[in-house]
């Protein structure tokens, strides 16, 4: 799973950023309990650089996708408690949303596409 995860992905959306603009990056640690997303801006340009850089702790995989917790995380569930989100790998084409655990089963925001070819940065 967790290798699956881990990657390259842009906006699958017509007017967000593709692979070519802004891309997030995926990696999890050699023993998978710690990761990092990072959101890297201009990733082809002269300006590119890491706009967002959100490291997470794996708290354990799900039958869906894998939990986890940003280590900055401010957002509060109903009950009080820290959002607890999974990611959440889908196919056809090879993407993943995230899904907060106090929500509905099928509920699932900002889907991201992996990118298939190496994207080059500078």
């Amino acid at each position: 799973m967790f290798q699956r995860l881990s990657g390259i992905y842009g906006d699958p959306h017509p007017d967000g950023a593709d692979c070519t603009q802004a891309v997030q990056r995926l990696t999890f640690s050699d023993q998978s309990t710690r990761g990092d997303l990072q959101v890297v801006s201009d990733p082809q340009g002269p300006n590119m650089h890491v706009s967002l850089d959100l490291p997470f702790t794996v708290l354990h995989p799900t039958q869906r996708g894998i939990e986890i917790r940003f280590d900055d995380e401010e957002i509060l569930t109903p009950n009080g408690t820290l959002v607890v989100w999974e990611f959440r790998p889908l196919t056809a084409p090879n993407r993943y949303c995230w899904h907060r655990t106090d929500w509905p089963t099928d509920r699932c925001i900002n889907m991201v596409q992996f990118c298939e070819a190496e994207v080059p940065m500078s």
